[in-house]
């Protein structure tokens, strides 16, 4: 139901209300507010951007994550980028993501998002990320070497390359030797 509201649904609610606006303020008006509205969306993609990025860098530069930075950042993005789409409804939702309370609501409903997810997914259990699984007495911890029936011995350690035996004549380079039919 959400993807035929944004993909069809929104975008006929935001042509119905420009056309209701364009006949209540004039065609002029509309258009200019779609333009300023784009322009605002365009500056705070481009410095929101890189403020993102610059807070992220310094949170990291602390020893923390930057996980606020981050989201933050995107936040301010998506305002701009609603701000950037024409349409007072998508205008309105870039005005009150620019707002800084509506981070904090949209954190706390992601965050409860985010716990009742990994509840579900835990099978009802609850572990804390350090959880250990005991160890298994049945565990065996080996090394192995295949062998083929026939072949001789190994000469070297497990994990070394087998040695292949000398086979004079098939490289030229080796061992400054030159064989062949004139060379002897």
């Amino acid at each position: 139901m959400l993807p035929f509201f944004l993909f069809i649904g929104l975008p006929i609610l935001e042509i119905v209300l420009l056309v209701m606006a364009g006949d209540a303020l004039g065609l002029w008006w509309v258009v200019g507010w779609i333009f300023l509205s784009a322009m605002i969306g365009i500056i705070l993609v481009r410095q929101q951007g890189l403020a993102a990025i610059a807070r992220a860098q310094e949170a990291q530069d602390a020893g923390e994550l930057p996980v606020g930075a981050i989201l933050t950042g995107i936040r301010l993005a998506f305002a701009g980028v609603c701000m950037i789409v024409p349409g007072f409804i998508t205008d309105a939702i870039g005005l009150l993501l620019l707002l800084p309370w509506t981070g904090d609501a949209l954190g706390r409903v992601m965050a409860a998002k985010v716990r009742m997810h990994s509840t579900w997914t835990g099978g009802g259990r609850t572990y804390s990320g350090s959880y250990r699984y005991p160890p298994d007495d049945d565990t065996i911890d080996a090394d192995y070497e295949v062998v083929n029936p026939g072949s001789p011995p190994a000469t070297t350690s497990p994990g070394s390359p087998p040695e292949q035996p000398e086979r004079p004549g098939r490289n030229p380079w080796q061992k400054g030797r030159i064989e062949g039919p004139d060379r002897g």
